[in-house]
């Protein structure tokens, strides 16, 4: 957008959000939930806004947007809204939407020199369903650090920001702080896929690492 935001519109495949070189500078989370989706055939069929609307517990796009603070614009006979995504996901498959409401694009602020990323721990190296996924945004400037884990409840949750977290930040030390602060407002389940006991693991894990990953980059920089 004019502004530098994102507009992604309910049409757009996976693969294209992916594979945009601004995205991928700019928003490198959002890049690397989407490329972490599925198979190459079903990232060329698929879409963010249905990834979204489909409100999966392991979806792999909103980590990114949640903490990269997108909203949702939604379309319905009482004319057109924009809602945070923070308050759209309700539970499994369950999503803030009236029966005659669609999602028409998802749309992201002007990143303003936020660096982010994606991981995501699964049960093989091939394509699969997340165990847990989480997203990191680092705002050097204000000392922000936001973390929002997935497939660890009913919905990805959106973790308290950490404050305090400038250039100077020692990666290792940030992680740890980081891990506990999500360990404190993630309530794990037990499914097919893994326990709560290893789910809690690795969430810190995700956090110990995205925390390495992007402060120790900004430092090298």
């Amino acid at each position: 957008t004019a502004d530098g935001g994102l507009e992604i519109g309910a049409c757009v495949p996976v693969q294209d959000v992916a594979e945009e070189p601004r995205i991928r500078r700019e928003l490198a989370a959002l890049a690397e939930g989407a490329e972490a989706i599925g198979s190459l055939q079903i990232r060329y069929r698929a879409t963010v806004a249905g990834n979204l609307a489909n409100a999966s517990p392991c979806m792999d796009t909103a980590p990114p947007l949640l903490v990269l603070g997108a909203k949702l614009r939604v379309v319905g006979p009482k004319g057109t809204r924009e809602a945070p995504l923070a308050d759209f996901f309700l539970g499994v498959r369950r999503v803030a939407l009236a029966p005659d409401e669609l999602v028409t694009a998802v749309v992201v602020p002007p990143p303003a020199g936020v660096v982010s990323g994606f991981d995501k721990i699964k049960r093989s190296n091939g394509h699969d369903l997340a165990v847990v996924n989480a997203a990191l945004a680092w705002d050097a400037k204000a000392g922000t650090l936001r973390v929002a884990i997935g497939s660890c409840a009913v919905k990805p949750v959106l973790i308290p920001p950490l404050d305090g977290v400038g250039c100077g930040a020692d990666p290792a030390a940030t992680g740890e702080r980081l891990a506990q602060r999500a360990l404190e407002h993630i309530q794990p389940i037990d499914d097919v896929r893994g326990s709560a006991e290893y789910r809690r693991e690795m969430t810190a894990a995700l956090c110990r690492r995205l925390a390495r990953r992007l402060l120790g980059a900004g430092r090298a920089s």
